[in-house]
């Protein structure tokens, strides 16, 4: 096996992986054994970027709009209920990214297992759909088997909406903090690492036990931002002449 270097970086995937089969590419970097205990982040980012690139090849710029747009279709009176408007949009909306992918992108699967929703070339995925930075949980239930609030898998988060969520840095922040939290998110999907999650405190309300407060979700916005793990998707224009044959299909069989 070849010496495989694990410091994380962008001109090695660029120069020497784009080109190389992405299913014999992860089962390279996930069987090697040439990293030490403290490499297992910048490992995961690699396998994240080969990913991100593959993605990339299918999601054509009308492909892109197609998928924000049904997206903020789902969050509309006329397609959810008012009262569970917020649960339904995001059930419905991981329901439609998963059917829309299964039907565009080679190697991607659903996958209902604990925390995961899909893989991608056998990668598993948990998928989480925001509108703007809010408060998202590990399991939407407190009765959850996931006791120790452990990330077992990394997220595919989708950002509905472009926003600076703060205009000064979150509350008792230093200038340091001001400047980190003030930066821009755009709409897009992001590849968030599983192995950068350490610090996230979770809290609870009357739903889940395993909440996680809207700064660390701008912080893993922020690090898949700074780290180039995301595809950048449009803004929703709000004119979508017509409802995928997809959403149509959802909208017959929602409950």
């Amino acid at each position: 096996m070849k010496f495989f270097t694990l410091l994380f970086s962008k001109q090695i995937i660029k120069n020497k992986y784009n080109k190389k089969n992405p299913k014999v590419f992860l089962n390279h970097v996930t069987t090697t054994t040439n990293y030490n205990e403290n490499s297992e982040l910048e490992l995961e980012n690699i396998k994240l970027h080969e990913i991100k690139n593959y993605l990339k090849q299918f999601l054509s710029f009308s492909k892109r709009r197609e998928i924000i747009e049904s997206l903020c279709i789902l969050n509309n009176e006329n397609f959810c209920e008012k009262k569970v408007l917020g649960l339904q949009s995001s059930l419905f909306g991981e329901k439609f990214i998963i059917e829309f992918f299964t039907k565009y992108i080679q190697g991607f699967e659903k996958y209902y297992i604990e925390q995961a929703d899909l893989k991608i070339f056998s990668v598993p995925f948990s998928l989480k759909i925001i509108n703007g930075i809010n408060d998202i949980a590990l399991n939407w239930n407190k009765s959850s088997k996931n006791k120790d609030n452990i990330f077992s898998e990394n997220i595919l988060l989708i950002n509905k909406k472009t926003c600076i969520n703060w205009r000064n840095g979150p509350l008792k922040a230093n200038n340091y903090e001001k400047k980190y939290y003030t930066d821009k998110i755009y709409v897009g999907i992001y590849f968030i690492n599983k192995y950068s999650l350490n610090n996230i405190k979770f809290s609870k309300n009357n739903k889940s036990d395993s909440v996680i407060k809207k700064i660390y979700v701008y912080e893993m916005l922020k690090n898949a931002k700074d780290n180039g793990l995301f595809i950048k998707l449009p803004d929703a224009i709000g004119n979508f002449y017509e409802v995928p044959k997809i959403l149509n299909i959802l909208k017959k069989n929602k409950t």
